[in-house]
């Protein structure tokens, strides 16, 4: 059986208001630090296919 691969890093713990977006050219993540700083990363579908 094959194991999922993280794409992206992990998220600290102390993040807030995480969302996720399913955009047509990959994915992106947004999410607030406890500072309240937006932060987003974008995944095109090119990455998360080439990972594999």
């Amino acid at each position: 059986m094959e194991r999922a691969r993280m794409v992206s890093e992990p998220l600290s713990k102390d993040v807030r208001d995480i969302k996720i977006f399913a955009r047509k050219w990959g994915v992106e993540r947004c999410y607030r630090t406890p500072f309240g700083e937006k932060v987003c990363n974008k995944v095109p579908f090119e990455r998360l296919y080439k990972s594999k």
